[in-house]
């Protein structure tokens, strides 16, 4: 459910830009951005809290460090890989339009988590 409020946050983010393009310098008021916030942290909590829980309940008990330094570094790899996108898309787009294109990665990603969530199958420890 995270990530689906990460891809409204994009789209209200988009809209705010659309807003600030069509009017007067000064004259959207700065509030405008903590419905924005609002929703970005809802989405980061859902989303942050969540996935690091299921990594430490589903890591073995020898291996719980390493599988969140891995979970954290695919984060940073995430980190890189929006800088680079961010770099394409600001010769290509206006800043509404690469919010909306953000939000769309989004949602198919949920999707494409989905998908592949259905198939996955809880951690059983062994018993020796």
């Amino acid at each position: 459910f995270g990530g689906m409020l990460l891809a409204l946050a994009f789209v209200v983010a988009g809209a705010l830009e659309i807003m600030l393009n069509n009017s007067e310098v000064g004259s959207i008021h700065m509030v405008w951005l903590i419905p924005q916030y609002f929703i970005l942290t809802c989405a980061e909590v859902m989303f942050s809290i969540t996935s690091l829980q299921f990594v430490f309940t589903e890591a073995p008990s020898n291996m719980k460090t390493v599988v969140q330094a891995l979970y954290l570094l695919t984060t940073a790899f995430g980190n890189f890989i929006d800088i680079m996108i961010i770099g394409i898309f600001d010769s290509m787009f206006s800043r509404a339009m690469e919010s909306f294109v953000f939000s769309a990665i989004m949602f198919a990603d949920m999707l494409l988590f989905l998908y592949l969530a259905k198939g996955y199958k809880t951690y059983q420890p062994r018993r020796d």
